[in-house]
């Protein structure tokens, strides 16, 4: 269906207008205060923290899989005339076992992503607690750069003023002498 075109039979609903400017953001949305950096290691990281999760989503199908084979096999165990029962039940002792066998891959798969994480978080850190104090150290030279102009700027202006007052005594007495 298009937008603004009602289906057949149906009256089109009047929406409220789109006031949203722009640069806005959600309401209720609050802005992140947090430095964004990002370095090659940090993005070396987040790529690892992302082929984990891959991986870990895999396992997680696999597993799920594995256990419903287990159950189905584990039921036709049950089934089984005894001709066919001890062979059922390998069948559904081995699906128990590979069962087992993707769970562990999984939780090794998730132990892998939280090691990953972490490792990416504290890289994070580093990166920022890095250019965090780059930025200090650009926001104190600057300071002290506009500290000094402020004082050199203050000491021209009272040499000035004292100069002007020199004159204009010199002017003065110039003044009285030419008399």
């Amino acid at each position: 269906m298009v937008k603004g075109i009602a289906a057949k039979g149906k009256k089109l609903k009047a929406g409220p207008p789109n006031l949203k400017k722009k640069g806005q953001s959600k309401v209720g949305q609050k802005k992140s205060s947090r430095m964004k950096v990002s370095s090659a290691a940090l993005l070396k990281a987040n790529a690892t923290v992302a082929k984990f999760e891959k991986e870990a989503r895999a396992a997680v199908k696999t597993s799920a899989t594995a256990r419903k084979r287990a159950v189905v096999a584990k039921k036709a165990a049950k089934k089984a005339s005894k001709a066919k029962a001890s062979t059922a039940k390998r069948a559904a002792k081995s699906a128990q076992n590979t069962a087992k066998k993707a769970a562990v891959k999984l939780a090794a798969a998730n132990a892998k992503i939280r090691t990953a994480k972490a490792k990416a978080r504290a890289i994070e850190l580093a990166v920022t607690e890095k250019a965090k104090k780059i930025a200090e150290e650009a926001k104190r030279k600057a300071d002290l750069e506009k500290a000094v102009a402020a004082f050199t700027d203050q000491w021209n202006k009272k040499r000035d003023k004292a100069e002007a007052a020199k004159a204009a005594r010199k002017a003065r007495k110039d003044a009285l002498k030419a008399r």
